[in-house]
């Protein structure tokens, strides 16, 4: 159920981008799907000892850890170390899959072939994605003068279009007085990273951060979140109209925009920015921007080295992306009529959990855990409702479902920022899916079901929020603030 508005300029000027660039992005498909033909995926069924683990160390410390666009001929999915409970997969290129079979067979190591040729279900999806984006804008065209509000985007949007849209709704219709663009800075080569706020002078409200995009080779995370902003804005059920009247919302799609784009015209499975570094005879390009704030950073999981794609980067806040997306959350917290930012989500990367606090501290959890343990367990059940989606999701610490993840944004809005709730949100599909087993590549038919079953999540993360007041009430009534043992005594209790 959506209200009724015109297209107005702005979705004209969407057509024309399409228009003008449907040429060069057939290029770049083209150029995706030859980058990756003939590459493997392969699916490790276990590592028995460190033996074995370290025999998979040394093929990535030969072969993975180069990332030139032009030589990458390994990617190894999921930590060898730290993942203990995820099924480890590697992606060779055909020169090098001799060489990798026979390293696995002498140790020992179980295997089976999940893909034979990744390039053929690339170049399907892309072929989708490419259908998809013409139907979205010949509705545009031809729904003119007064249709309904244009669905969500059935097709992954290129960063250009990306902004558009957000445009688009700051000028359009009933949203023109509810939405407004604002700019988190410039990226290392030039984008200007936006967001939008909803209600954004409306200071009386608490602020819902939402963010997406910080692993760009997924591809769901900012269409996901384009769908939750778009039904927020555009809907009238009484779910959308409560969460549009209620809240404040700041809202930034794609916050590795340089990343992003690089995923789209060169390497498929880019996980970094794009700020060149040098080192001797080598020049390699990015940083994980999830290893990237100053929170403990550096460590297990992460690395020194520039050209791997768990590169942390040289120093904590090295990257422009990051040190955007810190003064945007800065500012917003503490926006308006004091700390005003409420809650943080992050629509991140694909395995289908629902993250808390902490990511990089093995074992060890905050203090008003059961809090944030309660909202998501009734997330949980809310994320069943979606008939399309079989697989179930998660919920609890990165190291506890995954592995710890050092420098991450999660913990650095919880410990510097001290936003109560605050989640990382993992997308469809789990990361040992039968159907998609590289979660990155998702079909654009799931984007829907992906951005519906998300919503759901927030939706009821939300409803299941205490106050900050509130939860300051029960701490003071414990006598626990700032002391972690009482803490732990008093979650026995409650």
């Amino acid at each position: 159920m959506g209200r009724n508005r015109p297209l107005g300029a702005l979705l004209v000027l969407l057509t024309l981008i399409s228009r003008f660039s449907k040429c060069d992005r057939l290029q770049d498909n083209q150029q995706l799907v030859a980058r990756y033909k003939g590459f493997s995926l392969l699916r490790l069924l276990k590592l028995s000892g460190m033996t074995q683990i370290e025999s998979i160390l040394s093929l990535r410390e030969k072969h993975e850890d180069n990332d030139d666009d032009n030589e990458r001929k390994l990617i190894i999915f999921n930590d060898i170390i730290l993942s203990r409970r995820l099924s480890v997969r590697l992606l060779t290129s055909p020169d090098l899959r001799p060489l990798v079979e026979r390293h696995l067979t002498n140790d020992g190591i179980e295997y089976e072939v999940v893909v034979e040729d990744i390039s053929l279900t690339l170049r399907s999806d892309l072929e989708l994605n490419s259908l998809q984006h013409s139907k979205f804008y010949w509705n545009l065209e031809n729904n003119e003068p007064t249709p309904p509000p244009p669905p969500p985007p059935h097709h992954y949007m290129r960063y250009d279009e990306i902004v558009a849209l957000l445009t688009n709704w700051t000028k359009t219709g009933d949203s023109r007085d509810l939405v407004s663009l604002f700019s988190l800075g410039e990226t290392f080569e030039g984008r200007d990273t936006k967001g939008i706020t909803i209600n954004g002078n409306r200071t009386d409200l608490p602020g819902i951060w939402i963010d997406s995009g910080i692993d760009p080779s997924n591809w769901l995370s900012p269409a996901t979140a384009l769908y939750v902003a778009h039904k927020i804005i555009n809907f009238d059920d009484e779910s959308s109209k409560k969460l549009r009247s209620r809240f404040r919302w700041f809202i930034v799609p794609v916050v590795n925009p340089d990343g992003y784009e690089h995923s789209f015209v060169a390497d498929r499975f880019w996980r970094k920015t794009r700020r060149s570094f040098t080192e001797g005879n080598r020049t390699c390009f990015g940083a994980d921007l999830n290893k990237n704030f100053d929170v403990h950073w550096a460590g297990a999981g992460t690395t020194d080295d520039p050209c791997s794609s768990r590169f942390r980067g040289p120093e904590p806040f090295s990257e422009m992306e990051a040190v955007n997306l810190r003064k945007g959350l800065e500012e917003k917290r503490i926006a308006g009529n004091g700390e005003s930012l409420f809650a943080y989500l992050s629509i991140q990367s694909h395995g289908q959990f629902i993250f808390c606090p902490f990511a990089g501290k093995d074992m060890i959890k905050p203090k008003d855990y059961d809090y944030l343990f309660s909202a998501g367990k009734a997330a949980l059940e809310a994320s069943k409702t979606v008939e399309e989606i079989k697989e179930e999701f998660r919920f609890g610490t990165p190291p506890d479902l995954r592995y710890p993840i050092r420098g991450s944004v999660l913990d650095w809005v919880k410990e510097t920022l001290k936003v109560n709730w605050t989640y990382a949100i993992d997308v469809f599909p789990t990361s040992d899916s039968v159907q998609f087993p590289l979660g990155h590549m998702i079909s654009p038919a799931m984007i829907h079901p992906s951005g519906e079953q998300t919503y759901r999540i927030v939706e009821t993360l939300i409803e299941n929020m205490r106050s900050d007041f509130e939860i300051d009430l029960l701490f003071l009534y414990h006598g626990i603030r700032g002391n972690e043992t009482k803490a732990d005594a008093v979650r026995e209790e409650l």
